[in-house]
């Protein structure tokens, strides 16, 4: 079943920690195994966006990005655009907006991160 902390908290630390994420590297933290543990996450992604959006968070579904291209998947989307309609440089402005964004402690705490420290994921 879907719910929206197993993403976000894995995203949020990523964002704390100014890196992103490869769907590969999701699925695994997921606990998917196998040759492709990313595939098939695209749903999961649009749900936990919703959810972000609802929330007032930073867009962190951006931070998961394709090994090949070093981009989300042009299917995702933000603010009613698909990533595929933004250009690179709209894409990195995103994700430095997750990258800066200041989580409070009950933020945190709803998701299951004790504290903000680097290195939470």
């Amino acid at each position: 079943a879907y719910h929206p902390n197993h993403n976000t908290r894995i995203l949020a630390c990523a964002a704390i920690n100014e890196k992103t994420i490869t769907y590969s590297e999701l699925g695994e933290k997921l606990g998917r195994s196998g040759s492709t543990p990313g595939l098939g996450l695209g749903k999961d992604l649009y749900k936990c966006q919703e959810w972000l959006k609802e929330h007032n968070l930073p867009p962190l579904t951006l931070l998961v990005q394709s090994k090949q291209t070093g981009l989300p998947s042009r299917e995702g989307s933000y603010d009613g655009r698909k990533f595929g309609e933004m250009n690179e440089q709209e894409i990195r402005s995103l994700q430095q907006s997750s990258f800066s964004y200041k989580w409070s402690v009950s933020q945190l705490k709803a998701l299951g991160i004790r504290s903000p420290v680097k290195g939470c994921a």
